[in-house]
């Protein structure tokens, strides 16, 4: 019995298969199709299984950081105009040590 919670997104058109997947209601406006088609390069269930897993992956990655970047940033109203400057510190410097040696 296999693991069917995890969708392969993957079909065979001839020989071929492909990648298909829908692109979700929120990100479709970044998009000119309803939906993602691609050619998998391969005549072979299990290597278009894996690449097909790995698109989704990286599509859903790319989802996210299309949402994250509509989303307000948390505690805005805290953050500072411009960063404290950084004090100097103690510590010698690269320079400083090979003049030492």
């Amino acid at each position: 019995m296999g693991n069917n919670s995890n969708p392969s997104y993957v079909f065979l058109k001839g020989t071929t298969y492909y990648f298909n997947r829908h692109i979700p209601l929120d990100v479709r406006p970044y998009y000119k199709s309803d939906r993602v088609i691609l050619c998998l390069k391969t005549n072979r269930k299990d290597q278009a299984i894996r690449a097909a897993r790995s698109i989704a992956q990286r599509l859903e990655d790319y989802w996210l950081s299309l949402r994250l970047a509509k989303i307000d940033v948390p505690a805005l109203h805290l953050l500072r105009d411009r960063p404290l400057k950084v004090s100097q510190s103690s510590c010698v410097t690269l320079s400083e040590a090979e003049v030492c040696q």
